[in-house]
């Protein structure tokens, strides 16, 4: 008997258009946002729970059911106990072994196919048992809610099931689109619908939330399973016409195929990692690639779409990337791009400064890796990407981005002490933890880096560059030198108010190293100091420890672990920007690409396989970090540690 639930180790599936599948290695939700089927619906902002489990229970005699859940004090079923394997190739794949049956359970979604799959396949039968055949009973647990939201029973629920081909539909509220369940073999209809109430989300009470629901129950299904032939089940927003059966079949088939193809070019940790970053990207309900900043509870962000974007794509697939920075483009509204998009993250926001700077950074990157060379690729520079990088200085130029200004010295300056406008956005109680208004280092870095950029567009494409940004860039290094950078503590500081340095050591210095500002020497002790009190094993930590207000531990509830947010706990997706000044200021380059190579390989090996199965998480501990937190799954988490992968391989 099996006694380990093994919740530890989080799966996760996606479609290609903003919809996923995710739960635990032991087939136990531990999150309100774990679930069969979570998608974005039109008209709706933010993602949907429409289907949370799909529980299967054989019948006959010595049978048994998969999978657990929470509830108050107990677990209920006890599938875990006779969970002999699981796999997350070629798709999550679970072995269940009581004794008498053997199944197997999968799980798997398509690209561009708004549905789910799971398939149960009979493997064993007990030696009495008349036949190759067993009777089943299916449960589907649906709750239909916004995926941050957890609901109750309610009497506005209707509880019919309309027949479909191989099928059924149900309709649960109104307003809502319906959900259809299709079965490539035997089934009855639901029949007594019911709630499952108080089901529990352990991590949810871990982090301070509401963490009880009631899910409600079509009926239980009848289903007859045949041994060594897959039933499928697919859950679609979008019913299957014609032949359902050979559909399913060949689907799972196909894509059993397609997954085992690609899986053959893994060899390597970071092959894994690689392979699992398709999941963010995705098409959204515009019509416009874009990036899922993390799952399961990120949508698109502007901000985390620039930074993980030159390590998802501009290698891979610069097209694609090109892509991406022209429907942001599209989105430009007085210098800014937007923060975040409504469709799959609940609210459209243009609330940062940096997101903008950041996209102008992610043009300069694309071009530094080679695009532009085409002809093809020149065009879209010089129709698209190049009226947008004008568009942004522009607006800075002239003094129409919203709570920022150019200085006399041609620095950047923006925010109040209530306004948080970079990635240190924690708020709480309505005022900033991390206070970063005045000249932000890394704003100003950027700042730089996107006066440069738009002069070599300039320069590329035989315009005119303004008076203004030349006459700020010239004396600008000498400038940002004389305003950040600390002679006692060898490094920058974070913020400036009023010619007064605030002190603070922080990651965000090291944009101004990747972009090569400070002079060999400085540069040189900036990025020691940053190895020497910023990095750790899985990252760097957002506030020196020597530091009064370094936090060690990110953790309690929301308000908890945001005022801590930026206060010490560690972040992967910095290292890039580590990875990146190392380089540039390195006296044995060799040598630091070796001290990289090995650190980089020991980090995969640390957490590749925890938390998020072959991903990366959002956060660590800024004291001794091990245990991913946050999202199990963050865009720039992984599109940092590729691109600094790439970045010491040459």
């Amino acid at each position: 008997m099996n006694s380990d639930l093994k919740t530890d180790r989080e799966w996760l599936e996606t479609n290609g258009l903003g919809g996923f599948a995710s739960s635990t290695e032991g087939d136990c939700p531990t999150r309100k946002y774990h679930g069969l089927l979570v998608t974005p619906l039109d008209g709706h902002e933010g993602r949907f729970m429409l289907l949370n489990d799909a529980r299967l229970t054989l019948t006959g005699e010595g049978g048994f059911s998969l999978g657990s859940s929470h509830y108050p004090g107990a677990l209920f079923p006890r599938g875990f106990e006779s969970l002999e394997s699981f796999t997350p190739d070629p798709f999550p794949t679970w072995i269940y072994d009581n004794g008498n049956y053997r199944i197997k359970k999968e799980v798997f979604m398509r690209q561009g196919d708004p549905g789910v799959y799971v398939a149960w396949t009979l493997l064993e039968t007990p030696s009495h048992s008349p036949g190759d055949k067993a009777e089943g009973e299916i449960d589907l647990f649906c709750s239909f809610r916004n995926s941050h939201w957890l609901t109750k029973e309610n009497g506005d629920i209707s509880f019919d099931a309309a027949p479909l081909l191989q099928g059924f539909t149900i309709s649960p509220y109104h307003g809502l689109p319906d959900l259809s369940f299709q079965f490539s073999g035997e089934f009855r209809e639901p029949e007594e619908p019911f709630w499952d109430k108080n089901i529990e989300y352990p991590m949810e009470r871990r982090r301070g939330f509401d963490f009880s629901e009631d899910r409600f129950v079509p009926g239980k299904i009848t289903i007859s399973l045949i041994k060594d032939v897959p039933l499928i089940m697919l859950a679609s927003l979008s019913p299957l016409e014609g032949k359902v059966q050979s559909f399913l079949l060949n689907n799972y088939s196909d894509e059993i195929k397609s997954r085992k193809k690609r899986l053959r070019r893994v060899k390597t940790s970071w092959d894994r990692l690689e392979e699992q970053s398709r999941h963010f990207l995705v098409t959204n309900g515009s019509g416009q690639l874009s990036v899922v900043a993390g799952y399961p509870w990120f949508g698109e962000w502007g901000r985390d779409t620039m930074i993980a974007l030159p390590g998802l794509l501009f290698d891979t697939n610069p097209e694609k990337g090109a892509q991406v920075l022209c429907d942001y483009a599209a989105h430009i509204d007085r210098g800014l791009i937007p923060n975040t998009l409504g469709e799959m993250q609940g609210f459209t926001s243009y609330n940062s400064l940096d997101a903008s700077l950041l996209y102008l950074r992610a043009v300069d990157l694309l071009m530094k890796g080679g695009f532009g060379e085409k002809e093809v690729e020149r065009e879209i520079l010089r129709g698209e990407l190049f009226p947008a990088v004008k568009k942004i200085i522009d607006a800075f130029l002239e003094g129409n981005v919203p709570l920022a200004r150019i200085t006399e010295e041609g620095l950047l300056e923006a925010g109040s002490e209530r306004t948080q406008l970079t990635w240190m956005d924690a708020m709480v109680n309505g005022k900033p933890v991390t206070p970063r208004h005045g000249k932000a280092v890394d704003l100003n870095a950027l700042w730089y880096g996107g006066l440069v950029l738009y002069r070599d567009l300039c320069k590329m494409f035989r315009k005119p560059f303004p008076k203004t940004a030349k006459a700020i860039l010239e004396p600008f290094q000498e400038t940002f030198m004389q305003t950040f950078y600390m002679h006692d503590l060898k490094c920058l500081t974070d913020t400036v108010v009023e010619k007064r340095q605030d002190g603070k050591i922080r990651p965000n210095m090291l944009f101004a190293t990747a972009l090569g500002l400070l002079p060999e020497a400085e540069g040189r002790e900036t990025v020691e100091t940053a190895k020497r009190l910023l990095l750790t094993p899985l990252g760097l930590r957002t506030l020196s420890p020597e530091d009064p207000q370094f936090a060690p531990f990110y953790e309690g509830d929301g308000e908890e672990r945001d005022m801590v947010y930026h206060q010490g706990t560690v972040w992967p997706w910095p290292l890039g920007y580590l990875v990146e000044s190392a380089l540039n200021y390195a006296p044995d380059r060799e040598g630091e690409r070796r001290f990289w190579k090995d650190y980089l390989n020991r980090f995969l090996e640390i957490h590749l396989d925890r938390q998020g199965i072959d991903s990366i998480s959002e956060v660590f501990d800024g004291l001794n970090p091990d245990e991913g937190k946050g999202c199990f799954a963050q865009a720039w988490s992984v599109g940092e540690l590729l691109r600094s992968w790439r970045m010491i391989n040459g």
